[in-house]
């Protein structure tokens, strides 16, 4: 399993846990088991408020936050463990590297942005259209078809087709329906 899990007790000390946690601290077995999750995962000297095992502690329920850890980003889930009485007794510590999907993330949001900007600075009128309804439109296209942006995404599918020029309007939706059929 790739995800690094850890089985901790009431205090946060591990008490067992899998090969992929071991890997994730870069440590041996025996200098993971007994040491505070605290101390392997925050390097802090007590538990911080962030921690989902601090929330865990006082909601009695599983817990998840995403959280940086050197040059990673984990998914940490901590959910508690009870006896077969209901009584806690523990915790099961689970550490997904997600640091390959956030850069994923951030990539997208930078390329998103760039677009974004392209699009609201062009000369040009750019629209979106979908099921006959504007999906997009930028400032350009506003200001020459004299809608606002607003307006133009709340048109009706009739008035979209009335936003083409007549004698355009049999090539442009011909056009429209090759391209819904993957032509």
């Amino acid at each position: 399993m790739p995800d690094a899990v850890g089985l901790l007790d009431e205090g946060g000390t591990v008490i067992a846990c899998n090969p992929s946690f071991k890997e994730t601290f870069g440590q041996d077995a025996e200098k993971v088991i007994g040491k505070k999750c605290y101390q392997l995962v925050h390097r802090a000297q007590g538990h911080i408020e962030a921690c989902p095992l601090v929330r865990s502690l006082r909601s009695q329920r599983r817990e998840t936050i995403e959280m940086s850890v050197g040059e990673k980003t984990f998914l940490a889930v901590t959910h508690p463990l009870e006896t077969w009485e209901g009584e806690g007794r523990g915790f099961v510590h689970i550490l997904r590297d997600i640091t390959h999907e956030k850069r994923i993330e951030r990539a997208l949001k930078r390329s998103e942005e760039r677009i974004r900007t392209i699009t609201e600075k062009s000369l040009q009128a750019l629209l979106v259209f979908q099921d006959f309804r504007v999906r997009y439109a930028n400032a350009k296209a506003a200001e020459v078809s004299g809608y606002s942006i607003d307006e133009l995404l709340a048109l009706p599918p009739e008035r979209v087709k009335a936003l083409v020029h007549p004698e355009d309007q049999a090539l442009v939706w011909e056009r429209f329906r090759e391209r819904l059929e993957g032509k």
